[in-house]
Formats: structure tokens, sequence, C-alpha cells
């Protein structure tokens, strides 16, 4: 398509969320010099450092990473220019950070039959792999780990996190020697946080320095990531490292973006030596990458978050979760679970498995927690595909919730008019209601005065069946006496003499 635009004299333009998904639209054919992230595309649009009329083409790829005020701003534009638009997205992916559903708003608006739809994957290779890529878009978490651990590419790793991102360092190692002879072999390891892909590049870096990738460590800098997460952070010739913002060289020209990943060549007190993906080589002082507080915004190259990661394609991949699936969508599954062209590895810690599935059961359920039990748990994680809701979901509801309404009004009342027009009262409800006060109030009266009634009669009775036992036993004593003893008068001893 791009060749096709090109070939009729229009001008492209390629835009994405973030700069490392846009830089891949390079690979389409779009010059580089017209590929930008998304923020930085508006504000030159709006400046007027971008020539766009209706003979230009302006294409968005990842466009369910884009919120609804991003696309408002991007729809404003194009109404006031009249470039076209062409817009790719896959919203089973990754979620947009901000609010709204974009890809379900462009098929309300244009209706699903204008939204082409790529219903085949084309990036793996083996049909087997497809169809593993098939279930975990549709949420089919349970079917997808099944064929995944009958083929050995997924892992539950005995222990903590800890032995997780040990066990990825390992992984990484096997993979890089059993491909060490393919010239065009790559490995890309996501995971879903920048702490997490922290430990994990100190991990896959003493395992690349085991095979002689990475040289012995020539500075050490205190660096930052993104989210302010702070460390130390050695650096040697061989090392891969993520920049967080667009970085000039001392050279002329950018050397890389945020996302970019480069690599060492050297480094000193006063900055390094790098170079990017397309080559090219430059110097970056530490000046040039300090933050506010002075720390270097620089992270290890070797494991991208899920986001990051979007777009990506490589030969093998592995999405390691070291603290467990409890914070892992199936968006975020099937993203990083389709980087790959040939296989893709899912590693996973069994201690955290465990932990959530005890703490999900009720207390005092002390049933021993079975590796079933935990895949189970992984299984539910990354089937959840909670969508965001937009202000027309929320007024749908709305809508529905005040016909439900109307509806109970209208059976309400359709009994009084019937009855109003049989010649009836209009409503029997006082009627109810006089049997409810009677139900609530005189019927537990009306029990206990029963209930006292009932004591009194059995205590009535049992007095008298013991008035009723007393006189049998004096009758009963009374005929056990000699007759002389029956006859004795008190005071006067008994002259008759019993032989």
């Amino acid at each position: 398509m791009v060749a096709a635009w090109q070939a009729q004299g229009r001008a492209v333009h390629g835009v994405s969320l973030a700069w490392r998904q846009a830089d891949d639209l390079a690979e389409a054919g779009i010059d580089r010099g017209n590929v930008r992230a998304f923020s930085v595309f508006l504000d030159a649009a709006k400046a007027g450092g971008i020539a766009l009329d209706r003979r230009a083409v302006v294409v968005v790829d990842e466009l369910g990473l884009l919120g609804t005020r991003q696309g408002l701003e991007l729809l404003r534009l194009q109404q006031a220019r009249g470039f076209r638009l062409a817009m790719l997205g896959d919203d089973r992916q990754c979620q947009a950070i901000e609010a709204g559903p974009i890809v379900d708003l462009v098929r309300r608006a244009l209706g699903e039959a204008q939204v082409p739809e790529i219903l085949t994957t084309v990036r793996q290779r083996a049909e087997r792999e497809r169809e593993i890529a098939g279930h975990w878009r549709e949420g089919r978490a349970t079917e997808a780990l099944a064929m995944k651990r009958a083929d050995g590419t997924a892992e539950l790793v005995p222990g903590g996190p800890g032995e997780a991102v040990e066990r990825v360092g390992q992984l990484v190692g096997e993979r890089l020697r059993a491909n060490a002879g393919d010239a065009g072999y790559t490995l890309t390891v996501s995971a879903p946080t920048n702490a997490d892909a922290h430990r994990l590049g100190l991990a896959i870096r003493e395992v690349r320095r085991g095979l002689g990738q990475v040289g012995p460590d020539q500075v050490r800098v205190q660096a930052a990531d993104r989210d302010g997460n702070a460390y130390e952070m050695a650096l040697a010739p061989g090392d891969r490292v993520r920049l967080f913002a667009s970085t000039p060289a001392e050279e002329r020209g950018s050397i890389g973006r945020n996302g970019s990943i480069l690599t060492v060549l050297s480094a000193d007190a006063k900055g390094l030596r790098v170079r990017n993906a397309g080559g090219r080589e430059g110097r970056v002082a530490w000046t040039t990458l300090a933050d506010a507080t002075g720390r270097a915004r620089l992270a290890y190259g070797e494991a991208m978050t899920t986001h990051t990661a979007q777009g990506s394609t490589a030969t093998e991949h592995i999405h390691a979760l070291p603290g467990g699936s409890k914070a892992v969508t199936g968006f975020a599954a099937y993203a990083s679970g389709t980087r790959h062209r040939r296989a893709a590895w899912l590693v996973l810690s069994a201690g955290a498995e465990q932990a959530e599935v005890v703490r999900r059961r009720p207390l005092n359920d002390v049933r021993p927690v079975t590796e079933a039990d935990a895949w189970a748990n992984v299984a539910r994680n990354l089937g959840r595909q909670p969508r965001q809701e937009g202000a027309l979901e929320f007024l749908a509801r709305v809508g529905e919730v005040r016909r439900g309404a109307a509806r109970a009004l209208q059976r309400g009342v359709r009994s009084a008019e019937r009855r109003e027009a049989e010649g009836l009262a209009p409503t029997v409800l006082q009627d109810r209601l006089a049997r409810g006060r009677r139900g609530r109030v005189v019927a537990p009266m009306e029990k206990r005065l029963d209930d006292g009634v009932r004591q009194r009669a059995a205590l009535v009775e049992r007095l008298s069946r013991l008035g009723s036992d007393l006189a049998r036993a004096v009758r009963e004593r009374t005929a056990r006496l000699h007759p002389s003893q029956r006859g004795h008068k008190r005071g006067g001893p008994s002259n008759t003499l019993r032989m």
C-alpha cells in the first residue's frame, strides 16, 4: 500500500503511540523522516512543521493503544487538513492506557462492514504456533497452555521470583547456544513491569558475558527507569541498553528514541559510545541522559515490558512472569505470546501461583496446592479480557435501565386498570397493608398470649397430677398400718399383745 501511494505521488507519514512502534513503519517503505511518535506528530502538525493536505496519507499503527482523546485530536486534524487516514490495530492486544475503546468506536462510526479484518495469523511459521496464537487471541488460555505444556514451552519454575528470573537466564543461554550458527537469529524477552525487566536484564547480561558477548565492566553509573526505579548500573562493551527519550549523540543527529535498544561499544566517566539498530555509531554524554535528579535515564535492553514489545517480531521470544500471572490479562498474554516466528516460551514462578491459589481459598482450607491448581490459576488470569468501556456503553446501559423501569411501571398499573374496568377498587393495596400490619403486630401478640395460656394450663395440670399422686401415697401408707395402729389414740400405750 505504501508503494502504491508513493507511486501516486502522495506523501506517506507513519505514526504510532511510541517511537519504538513508529520506527518499525520504516520497514514498510515509509521514509524515516516521516516516521514519528503520536504526540510528536500532532505537535509538529499543529505548528506547521509537517505539510499535510489532501494528497497526504497518515498511517497509524497499533491503533488500539490510542485513547479516545488522542483519537479525537487526530480526527480534528484530519478534518482540517483533509489527509487520508489508514489505521491498523488489534483490540485483543494491550489496551489503551488512556480511556476509551477506540477500535470499537471506529466500528460504530464506520460500520463493521467497512472495517476490514485479517483473520489469519502470518507471523508464526508453524501451523501449531498459529493455532496457539488463535487461542491466546480469543481468550482460550486453557487450550493455549495445554498445547504449550505438551510442547515443553510453558514452565512453572519451583520457587519464587528469583528462581524464575534465574531460569529465564538459563533458557536464554540455551537458545543462544542452540542457534549460534544462525546469523539471522533473534531472541527477545518481555515481562510485565520495568522492575521485572531490570532483574531479567541483570541475569541475561551475566549469561551473555559467559558466552563472550559482554566484556568486563568499564564504569558504574546511578540510573533510573521511566517509573523512577533507581539502581546502580554497570556497563561494559557488548551491553544492550534501552533509552527512555529521544537522545542526540555528540556527533550530529539523534542516535535513538524512547524505547530504542543500543549496543554499548565503550563507556567511561564522561559518557558512552553506542551503536543503534541501523548501524550508526555515536557518543552520548552522561549529562545528556541525566534526569532531574542527576541519574541516567537508562536501562538494560535485554528485556522489554509487554507494552514496549508490542509490534516487535523475533525468531524466538520468552514471556517471563517472575511475579506470577495475577497482574497479567489475556490481552497482554496475547501480545507477548505472539512476538515470535518460530517458538515462544512462557516462564512463571510456581511459588507466586501457589500463593495466589491459597489467598483465593476460604480460611482454614488446608488442602495442598497441586501443580494442576497452579496451572488452573494461570489459565484463569491469562484468559481474562476486561474490555474498556466508553461513554456510549455507559449511556446504552442507562437506556436499558430506563426502559426496564418503564416496562415495570406499565406492568404494575395494568392490573389496577383492569380492576377499575371491572368495577372493582383499583387496588387492594390497603387490604394488603392491613394484613401486613396484622401479621407484623397482632399475630406476634396472639402468639404470646396463646403461649401464656398453654403454659398456665400445663402448670395447672402438673399441680393436679401432683395432688392426685400425694393422695394416693397417703392411702397406700394407711393401708399398710396394723389395725391396732390405725385405732391407736394419741398419748396412750397399747395393751394389745401381738402373738
